[in-house]
């Protein structure tokens, strides 16, 4: 099934969670000439970074944000103050923290945080991250 099949058979998803072992790259390759798009992504990064923020920045996402999934349990549901649970997605959009970065800011904190640009890792094995995206028009709504 093609991203295309889902939308047309479930209607275009608010946050769209790439994370399917080895082939997210090809996911996030089907969002290019994709209109509309979800107004939130998210990909679990593996030695593929650059190429995924790279490829979703082609298809208009201009925002982006780096989140350390090992921390999601000590993390809590902003609106009901449930604390996620390890192992979990945790929160998305505009709910997580920090602020939202703009492409070349992104990959220069990537850059030192989680990959070189050899792709050698930096981050410690026990941490694991999300890379996650929006546009100008996903900022101030939720």
């Amino acid at each position: 099934m093609t991203l295309g099949g889902l939308f047309a058979e479930f209607g275009l998803p608010y946050y769209l969670k790439i994370d399917v072992e080895g082939v997210d790259q090809s996911v996030i390759e089907q969002l290019r000439g994709s209109d509309p798009l979800p107004l939130f992504v998210s990909v679990e990064d593996c030695r593929f970074g650059f190429q995924y923020m790279e490829t979703l920045a082609a298809c208009s996402y201009n925002r982006f944000k780096l989140l350390n999934q090992s921390t999601v349990s000590q993390m809590k549901d902003t609106a009901t103050g449930r604390v996620f649970p390890a192992g979990s997605s945790g929160p998305f959009g505009n709910d997580l923290p920090g602020q939202w970065l703009s492409y070349d800011e992104m990959v220069k904190l990537y850059s030192t945080t989680v990959r070189d640009f050899a792709g050698n890792r930096l981050a410690p094995r026990v941490h694991w991250w999300d890379i996650h995206c929006t546009n100008s028009e996903g900022l101030g709504k939720e």
